[in-house]
């Protein structure tokens, strides 16, 4: 049985137009990742399924990206060398795009934290997150408030819905990851439905 959270009347009006896309942009800081742990959270409790990656800074500047109900060993994306600058590890990049292309997410819920400035340095990359985002008939993520190309395209996805939490306070945020789970709920509720009319016909 799945019981979800109730989202305010505040945010219900981003529950109008059926899109399946969702993505939660802005600024370091502005709660991105806090918004998907609690989507990812609601998820795992509902028994829903999906799929996806975040990614982690350690305290050593190094940067890991770990996979999410995907049977694959974390990987090493990048060392930080400064306050605002990283060395990045190209072939391990490539080797994301790889693993995402060959990832199977048409009966799945995508999910990845914080896309932003390492996916402009490796094609692989960019075509195996754009593939699922694209296969999978709902994807929601987080990426950075910025102009990169590949952050463009993402941008102007059909069907994208976008929640930028910039200038929000606690509250608006909270409620935020509760309209998005409640636009999932409903997604989730549609894909029963169609089921059972499928089993219904078949009698």
């Amino acid at each position: 049985m799945k019981t979800w959270i109730r989202p305010s009347k505040l945010y219900l009006k981003l529950l109008k137009m059926p899109q399946n896309r969702i993505a939660v942009f802005g600024g370091r800081g502005t709660g991105k990742s806090t918004c998907f742990q609690a989507v990812v959270d609601e998820l795992k409790k509902n028994h829903v399924p999906f799929a996806g990656f975040k990614t982690l800074f350690l305290p050593s500047g190094a940067l890991w990206l770990e996979w999410i109900n995907h049977d694959e060993e974390n990987v090493l994306m990048g060392q930080k060398t400064g306050m605002r600058s990283m060395k990045p590890v190209l072939g391990n990049l490539d080797r994301i795009g790889e693993r995402l292309l060959q990832m199977d997410v048409k009966s799945k819920i995508f999910v990845a934290d914080e896309i932003g400035f390492l996916e402009q340095l490796s094609k692989s990359l960019q075509r195996g997150i754009y593939k699922v985002v694209t296969d999978a008939p709902f994807s929601f993520f987080t990426m950075r408030n910025a102009d990169y190309p590949f952050l463009l395209l993402l941008k102007n996805l059909k069907g994208l819905r976008m929640i930028n939490l910039g200038g929000m306070d606690w509250q608006q945020k909270n409620e935020i990851s509760q309209g998005c789970l409640k636009m999932i709920q409903e997604y989730e509720a549609s894909q029963d439905t169609k089921k059972e009319k499928r089993i219904r016909g078949k009698r």
